[in-house]
């Protein structure tokens, strides 16, 4: 398929329901939107600053198999075919986890995804970057010594907020319609308002963290996205009960669309946090002797 060069620079600004209605109608393909999302970011990360990590080769492998699943009518999930970037301090198999850290510059790949990026994979996701962060996540300034600063795309004179700066500059930027964050103090928040995106932080323990990378566990994992309606649709894929999450609660009759499933590797594994206090409504009040 061959798009006129107008709606090939189109395609890096759609929402994540008009992707997925143009891949469904067959007037484009995931791989003509990974095409266009790599242009985007050749065109504009030198100055941006937002990337870490990138696997253009996997990207568009993915792509080409998610084309072939629709050109068939039979896409594998909700997100088949969406191009997402990933904060690094989320694990992807296969890529590194270096949280802004000179520390951690060296580490392997790791060999498993987190409990997030497992439902989103599942889903059918396309991780194209992992996204910069100040160093471990400390501050509400994207400016880390292993990456440097990351740059507001409205104006490259700012900065992009923090800690999830890379996440929200490079949704802003078109180079993916959503991204992963996490926050605790504002780290989604702060950057989405200084980057003009949208940036949900849920209710703690909503959306499994394992394995954590915040050991006080007060940082809620959530989406960033340029539309409402995309953040819901992420919401409902990210929200999942994991039995083996420290802070997750059982979920009431009124969250009908948020099932819960058996612990995903991520929180079963021997790695996942043990220093962790259960929640509040799951303590247990001392007993008198």
């Amino acid at each position: 398929m061959s798009l006129p060069t107008s709606s090939q620079a189109a395609l890096p600004h759609l929402s994540i329901e008009a992707l997925l209605q143009g891949f469904a109608t067959l007037q484009f393909t995931p791989v003509d939107v990974l095409q266009a999302v790599l242009a985007q970011i050749e065109r504009h990360e030198p100055q941006l600053n937002a990337l870490c990590e990138r696997q253009d080769p996997a990207a568009l492998r993915a792509a080409q198999a998610s084309t072939a699943r629709w050109a068939a009518g039979q896409p594998m999930g909700r997100l088949d075919g969406i191009p997402i970037l990933v904060k690094d301090n989320n694990d992807v198999q296969g890529w590194q986890t270096r949280s802004g850290s000179r520390a951690l510059a060296n580490r392997p790949a790791m060999t498993r995804d987190s409990s997030l990026v497992a439902r989103l994979r599942e889903a059918g996701a396309i991780f194209i970057a992992k996204t910069t962060l100040p160093e471990l996540g400390s501050t509400p300034l994207t400016d880390s010594p292993l990456t440097g600063i990351t740059r507001n795309p409205w104006n490259l004179a700012l900065h992009a907020g923090g800690s999830s700066g890379g996440s929200t500059a490079g949704v802003a930027a078109g180079y993916a319609p959503a991204a992963t964050g996490n926050d605790a103090a504002g780290s989604i928040r702060t950057p989405s308002s200084f980057c003009g995106v949208v940036g949900f932080k849920p209710s703690h323990g909503l959306v499994s963290a394992c394995p954590s990378i915040d050991p006080g566990g007060m940082a809620a994992e959530g989406p960033i996205a340029r539309h409402v309606r995309d953040i819901a649709l992420l919401m409902e894929l990210m929200a999942v009960h994991e039995p083996g999450e420290p802070f997750a609660w059982p979920m009431g009759p009124g969250i009908s669309s948020v099932p819960s499933r058996t612990a995903s590797p991520a929180c079963a594994s021997p790695s996942a946090p043990t220093w962790a206090t259960p929640p509040m409504s799951t303590r247990r009040s001392p007993q008198p002797a």
